[in-house]
């Protein structure tokens, strides 16, 4: 793998990180992928599908909230 480690590392301490990384399954590319995650993009990708736009994730507010006097 070839990673960029900022500040830089020294070797015991590079290889520390990389097996790490291998371990969790958080090597380059793997991204975030949640269940919260993947029903986004499922709800995104069917919308574009229908060619609508997708939902917010949260119903609107039905009041401004607070104000300042």
């Amino acid at each position: 793998m070839d990673a960029e480690i900022t500040p830089q590392a020294g070797e015991l301490e590079r290889e520390a990180i990389l097996t790490a990384l291998e371990r969790t399954g958080a090597g380059a590319g793997s991204g975030h992928r949640s269940a919260w995650h993947e029903a986004g993009l499922d709800e995104a990708t069917a919308a574009a599908e229908d060619g609508g736009a997708p939902q917010p994730a949260a119903r609107p507010r039905s009041t401004p909230g607070a104000t300042r006097a």
